[in-house]
């Protein structure tokens, strides 16, 4: 066991890849590390692995009283997929902390699945708009998927400045997408600054003359 904190983190990680009951072996045990780091690292790895013994200590993690361990777990459940895991993250995401809902939005849209689909779209609708600019993280998985694209647009009119902002972030994954340069290049006459940001930044990813264009006019923007 090295000293070093950033020594055991990476060995934590790197197990992950390895695989193995070994590698299992040894990851149970870094869960008991002194350091958050390391046990959060275990964690993820724990994703990578998979199986039953490695599910039942994702199951304990995803309610640990470090928010970035529940954090961990909900990034390593993305990976395990499955009902099971899918069933954990749902209720995961009424978690108090917004980085655990965040990791839990992300993890959801890298499982993707029926089951999914139908849970981003009801908290869509909800009145939380934290929740519906948290949700809106996971569409960028489905890139070029006409229902995520829908669903994005319809975000885009939201009233909530943050929903939109975060909207246009997801849109950034979209890269050369027509449909998608046209919901940016709208997000630039947002009247929110942060909107309009996130969109100068987005269309960064982007070719083009018409790119071009619209990032030379976003250097006249005149909100301070």
């Amino acid at each position: 066991t090295d000293h070093n904190v950033e020594v055991r983190s990476k060995a934590a990680g790197a197990l992950g890849y390895v695989g193995g009951d070994k590698a299992f072996a040894l990851l149970e045990k870094a869960l008991t590390d002194q350091n958050a780091k390391v046990r959060c690292n275990a964690t993820r790895s724990l994703g990578f692995i998979g199986g039953d013994k490695a599910f039942a200590l994702l199951e304990k993690a995803i309610t640990d009283p470090n928010a970035h361990m529940r954090s961990s777990a909900a990034d390593a459940l993305g990976y395990v997929g499955g009902d099971k895991a899918f069933a954990l993250l749902e209720k995961a995401f009424t978690d108090q902390d917004d980085h655990v809902r965040s990791s839990v939005a992300n993890a959801l849209g890298h499982m993707g699945g029926d089951k999914v689909w139908a849970f981003l779209e009801k908290v869509l609708t909800e009145q939380n708009a934290n929740a519906r600019s948290i949700v809106t993280d996971a569409l960028r998985w489905w890139t070029n998927d006409d229902k995520a694209f829908a669903l994005l647009e319809k975000a885009l009119t939201d009233q909530n400045a943050n929903v939109r902002s975060n909207v246009v972030y997801a849109l950034r994954w979209w890269t050369n997408d027509d449909k998608a340069f046209a919901l940016l290049e709208k997000a630039l006459t947002d009247r929110d600054a942060k909107v309009r940001s996130n969109a100068t930044d987005a269309l960064g990813h982007m070719d083009g003359d018409k790119t071009f264009a619209l990032l030379e006019k976003a250097l006249t923007d005149q909100d301070s």
